[in-house]
C-alpha cells in the first residue's frame, strides 16, 4: 500500500514540472488575454513599469485548467523557485474555475529584501484585498485579470 501511494505521488510530481519564469512577467497558456491584444499590452506594460520603477517582480500566470495542482500550490511552488527572497509575487489564475493563487506567505519578515524596503506581508494582504475588491463582479476573465493586475501594480507602486 505504501509503495502504491509513493508511486502515485511520483507520477503526480512527474506531471507537474516548474517552467522557467516568463521574461515579460506574463504567461498566458490559456490565451485569456490573447483575445484582446490591447488589454494584453497594457498588462505587460504595467508589469514592466512596476519592475523598472520599484524593482518588484509581479509574475502573472494564466492557465486554462490545472490538473496535477491547484492555483495556490502552483503559485507557492513558482514563488519559491523564481523569487525565493520575496522581491516579488507570483499570481496564478485558473480561467476555467476563476480560482486565484498567490505565491507569498504571510510571515512578517516576507517581502523585506536584503534589508531594503520591500512589500511586507501586512501591506501585501491589503494590496491584494483592495485589488480583489476593485475586480469584484467582473465576470469576463480578460477584464478581471486586467483590472486585478492594474490595481496590484498601482498599489504596490504606491
Amino acid at each position: 500500500m505504501t509503495l502504491l501511494l509513493a508511486a502515485g505521488y511520483l507520477c503526480a510530481q512527474a506531471l507537474y514540472t516548474l517552467p522557467p519564469p516568463p521574461p515579460s512577467g506574463l504567461s498566458d497558456e490559456g490565451n485569456v488575454l490573447g483575445k484582446n491584444s490591447d488589454l494584453q499590452q497594457q498588462v505587460l506594460e504595467q508589469l514592466k513599469q512596476l519592475e523598472t520603477d520599484h524593482g518588484y517582480r509581479l509574475y502573472v500566470i494564466i492557465e486554462r485548467s490545472l490538473i496535477a495542482t491547484t492555483p495556490s500550490a502552483m503559485a507557492a511552488d513558482l514563488q519559491q523557485e523564481w523569487i525565493p527572497k520575496g522581491e516579488g509575487l507570483v499570481v496564478v489564475f485558473e480561467s476555467d474555475t476563476g480560482k486565484l493563487g498567490f505565491g507569498r506567505g504571510l510571515d512578517a519578515s516576507e517581502g523585506i529584501m536584503d534589508g531594503n524596503d520591500g512589500v511586507p506581508a501586512y501591506s501585501l494582504v491589503e494590496i491584494i484585498s483592495d485589488a480583489l475588491q476593485a475586480s469584484e463582479g467582473i465576470e469576463v476573465p480578460e477584464l478581471f485579470i486586467h483590472k486585478l493586475v492594474g490595481e496590484m501594480c498601482q498599489n504596490i507602486g504606491a
